[in-house]
């Protein structure tokens, strides 16, 4: 359960990295 865990809050953060970096260049 908590590798399950793990594995899905990386990908969260991977996602939000690449929304921030979506933005980052929407901004420039």
């Amino acid at each position: 359960i908590e590798l399950l865990n793990k594995t899905k809050f990386h990908k969260f953060l991977i996602s939000f990295k690449q929304e921030c970096g979506i933005i980052k260049v929407t901004k420039v």
